[in-house]
């Protein structure tokens, strides 16, 4: 397995960007998953442009990056549905900066860092999609 190890989470990261293509050249409607298309054809042409494995995760990097596999998971399978787009991504990009900021969680400066921080892109990603790209997003739930 250590000597699998290298290549294995490179080969992950590869057919996870194949199966994104897949999934997003075959929904309907087209017109709503271009956004989706375009970021995942770029992903899968970097992911197949490593060639030299530079991705090369040791193994107590890969376990720390799980908590944070598995709450990107559940935002794209079941959050986006069930919340909205941007209530979940807020969810989400605050609960991967919580989970990722090295700021103590005992500091009130650190939790209204990351509340600022979660505010600003999701307003950012809101006005890039909604205002400027006009892309649909599956819609809110509670608002």
């Amino acid at each position: 397995m250590n000597q699998l190890y290298p290549f294995l989470i490179p080969s992950l990261i590869k057919l996870s960007a194949c199966l994104a293509v897949y999934a997003s050249y075959t929904q309907t409607p087209s017109e709503a998953f271009i956004f989706p298309q375009v970021i995942s054809t770029l992903w899968l042409i970097l992911a197949l442009c490593d060639k030299n494995h530079v991705m090369r995760i040791t193994q107590e990097d890969f376990l720390s990056l799980l908590p944070g596999l598995g709450i990107c998971i559940v935002y794209v399978f079941w959050a986006i549905d069930f919340l909205g787009f941007y209530t979940s991504t807020a969810t989400a990009l605050f609960s991967l900066i919580t989970l990722y900021d090295p700021a103590p969680h005992t500091v009130l400066k650190s939790w209204t860092k990351r509340v600022l921080i979660t505010g600003i892109c999701v307003i950012i990603i809101y006005l890039i999609f909604a205002i400027i790209l006009q892309i649909y997003t599956p819609p809110e739930r509670f608002f």
